[in-house]
């Protein structure tokens, strides 16, 4: 449950908006993370009732939720505090928006016309479901984050894996990190931050075709 405070954290379109300011994207996004943590104490007093064989599996994967609350706050940190970072973030959501829009990956029809993706103007749209993330599609985002915008980062070989039911929504969380790191490192390093930024694979041609058209309308 995501209190209200931090929902609006979730709403593509807020953290775009430029009427929110760093301040207020600071305090939606921590009030975001201390929900998970009271979520995670809810998991000690659960604990507390498994068999004592159970207990260590238990609190090794707790302990494992506290780094990931650590590396959030990490995230977040270096979010507001780089503008570079801040604008680069802003950048991926609203071209993630306008990939949500353009692939009618919503349940409420969009007046897109033919199709073409300059049609498609994410203030000017209106949509009863507006595009939201999903809680973990945003902790997983803000998880990276820190390690990919600082190359001294000690969380910089870490291998994180996203793992979760097929159609819940991995796709869009890994594809919101890319068009954060193509924009991040073209703005760092201009012409010579062109080039092969992400490397995509699959094992299944079918999948590879569909992802890769995902890929295509995100980076369009």
């Amino acid at each position: 449950d995501i209190p209200d405070a931090a929902s609006r954290a979730l709403s593509l379109r807020w953290l775009i908006d430029p009427d929110t300011s760093g301040e207020r994207l600071e305090s939606a996004l921590e009030e975001f993370v201390k929900a998970y943590e009271e979520w995670i104490e809810k998991q000690h007093a659960t604990l507390s009732g498994f068999e004592e064989s159970f207990q260590e599996v238990g609190k090794r994967l707790i302990k494992r939720q506290e780094k990931a609350v650590l590396r959030m706050r990490s995230g977040i940190k270096c979010l507001v505090s780089d503008q570079a970072v801040l604008k680069a973030f802003r950048v991926a959501q609203e071209a993630m928006l306008r990939q949500f829009l353009w692939s009618d990956r919503w349940e409420t029809p969009l007046p897109l016309g033919e199709g073409k993706v300059d049609e498609v103007d994410p203030w000017s749209v209106e949509v009863e479901a507006k595009p939201h993330w999903r809680p973990f599609q945003l902790a997983y985002q803000l998880l990276v984050l820190e390690s990919i915008a600082r190359a001294d980062s000690r969380d910089r070989d870490t291998l994180d894996l996203l793992w979760f039911p097929t159609g819940g929504g991995k796709t869009e969380a890994y594809l919101a990190v890319a068009a954060f790191e193509i924009t991040y490192r073209r703005m760092q390093y201009g012409e010579s931050g062109a080039g092969t930024a992400v490397i995509m694979r699959y094992t299944l041609r079918l999948l590879t075709a569909q992802q890769f058209e995902r890929a295509a309308v995100l980076i369009s």
